[in-house]
């Protein structure tokens, strides 16, 4: 690993000053937990790393239509914290199941988004809940959706003077649940080789769907939603057999890859299998 500049600034102004002096050979660290292995991995170089702990954007806030999360939350505070668990508890679910506890204690929520790997995790479930991401700039702010922030593998659409700072998270409607389901080879720190999230809204009964949203990763070179899935479902009286239709339509979406850890038809199959359990048990969750 060849030498670096190291900061850790104390505002987001003296963070921007410091991107702007070092440009494209810049790299934020909100946990480290995915930059040090890709720095001592030679996949990267920087000649600078701008440590965004320091900025005050470990938080998890009531808001009147939802909840604010700052980027540097860590996972372990996500899972275990009582608003995320009661508001969210998709998310406090989902931030339980990922790495080991000690990754958990330093990797972070807006970390695990920015990585942009097509297996995060995260980005599925804040998808079908229709997150938003808040970025700052020496230019100043803008908000947008988690479904556009990322444009390819380990790539956003953040700028190198940006800093994602807040993950807004809606209130689910009444007669909803979200749920997130992922198949990994191995117990533990392994990566998901499937991930599927459901959000599903229902009428006062729980039988009819008002609105589904249903989204995929590590199938993809980004986490996607899957239209033709949902349409299957939207509008309809929810039954088994329109279950097994979605899962059908959501393979057919999917454009998996054959790796070392599967084949393309291996994932293609869990992706029909994930997402018709998933929708089984947001049914469940929301008749309960």
């Amino acid at each position: 690993m060849k030498n670096f500049n190291y900061f850790a600034p104390k505002s987001l102004s003296e963070a921007y000053d410091i991107l702007a002096r070092y440009s494209e050979k810049s790299f934020l660290m909100a946990g480290g937990t995915d930059l040090m292995v890709q720095m001592k991995s030679k996949l990267i170089a920087p000649e600078c790393v701008v440590d965004l702990r320091g900025l005050g954007l470990n938080y998890i806030k009531a808001m009147e239509d939802g909840l604010a999360v700052g980027a540097t939350t860590t996972l372990h505070d996500m899972e275990s914290s009582p608003l995320i668990q009661e508001k969210c508890p998709v998310m406090a679910a989902t931030c339980s199941e990922m790495a080991c506890y000690s990754i958990r204690h330093l990797g972070t929520i807006g970390g695990n988004l920015c990585n942009a790997s097509p297996s995060a995790d995260t980005a599925p479930p804040l998808m079908v809940l229709g997150s938003k991401v808040k970025i700052n700039g020496s230019d100043g702010e803008r908000v947008v959706s988690v479904e556009d922030l990322f444009t390819g593998p380990r790539e956003t659409l953040l700028k190198k003077s940006e800093i994602l700072t807040e993950i807004q998270i809606p209130q689910l409607p009444s007669h909803s649940a979200a749920v997130y389901l992922k198949y990994k080879r191995n117990e533990g720190m392994d990566l998901a080789l499937v991930g599927v999230a459901v959000c599903l809204v229902t009428d006062s009964s729980g039988t009819d769907c008002q609105d589904v949203r249903i989204a995929l990763g590590a199938v993809s070179p980004v986490p996607v939603r899957v239209s033709a899935a949902e349409k299957v479902l939207r509008g309809h009286v929810l039954k088994e057999d329109l279950f097994q239709e979605a899962g059908v339509k959501a393979k057919e979406e999917a454009a998996p890859i054959t790796d070392v850890r599967g084949s393309a038809a291996y994932r293609a199959m869990l992706v029909q299998t994930l997402t018709r359990d998933a929708l089984r048990q947001a049914k469940d969750l929301v008749s309960s």
